[in-house]
C-alpha cells in the first residue's frame, strides 16, 4: 500500500504504507477496515494495480 500525497510544493513522494500479501478487493478492504475510521477518513482515492500477475 503506498500514500500518492503531493507535499506543499506540489510533488508526489510515495510512501510505503504496508506490504500486504495477495492483490484482491478482499484484501484491500480488509487493510483498509482495520487501519480504522480516522484513517478512511482522510483518504480522498483509492485503486489497485490492475495487473495481475
Amino acid at each position: 500500500m503506498v500514500d500518492l500525497t503531493r507535499n506543499a510544493q506540489g510533488k508526489v513522494s510515495a510512501r510505503l504504507l504496508d506490504l500486504v500479501p495477495g492483490r484482491s478487493g478482499q484484501v484491500y478492504r480488509d487493510w483498509l477496515t482495520k487501519r480504522g475510521e480516522d484513517f478512511r477518513a482522510g483518504v480522498q482515492v483509492a485503486t489497485m494495480d490492475p495487473f495481475q500477475g
